[in-house]
């Protein structure tokens, strides 16, 4: 971009930097994993991916607290919990392994409003 006015340039830098930052963020597509393991991230007001497509069996879970803020994992099915992570503090990553079958689960956090304020997902299980 050397032949454009410094007004110019730093406008085309700005664009690029929005449109790079809108492609890395993956808000709501859905993520089909082949294997049986998934990495997770968990913010104050999303789940990334929020939406999970995995094969029946063993599952897991790789999930990273990337907020200002402690979260868990929750996954349900129905109106019950079938599994959960511990509270993570700011920046901690945990693990869950869980069994699986076919069916679809909410994936959420449970501590405070956090499913309020968005922090929630699906997995599908199909195979």
């Amino acid at each position: 971009m050397p032949g454009l006015p410094p007004l110019r340039r730093a406008l085309a830098a700005g664009a690029g930097a929005l449109c790079l930052a809108t492609l890395a963020s993956g808000c709501s597509h859905t993520v089909t994993e082949r294997g049986h393991l998934v990495r997770l991230i968990v913010t104050e007001y999303r789940m990334n991916p929020a939406s999970l497509r995995v094969p029946p069996g063993e599952l897991t879970i790789v999930v990273r607290n990337m907020g200002r803020l402690s979260h868990n994992l929750v996954i349900s099915r129905g109106d019950r919990a079938q599994a959960h992570t511990t509270p993570m503090p700011p920046g901690a990553r945990t693990q869950l392994t869980v069994i699986v079958t076919s069916g679809r689960y909410v994936l959420d956090s449970s501590l405070f409003s956090d499913r309020d304020l968005g922090i929630y997902g699906t997995l599908t299980v199909s195979g």
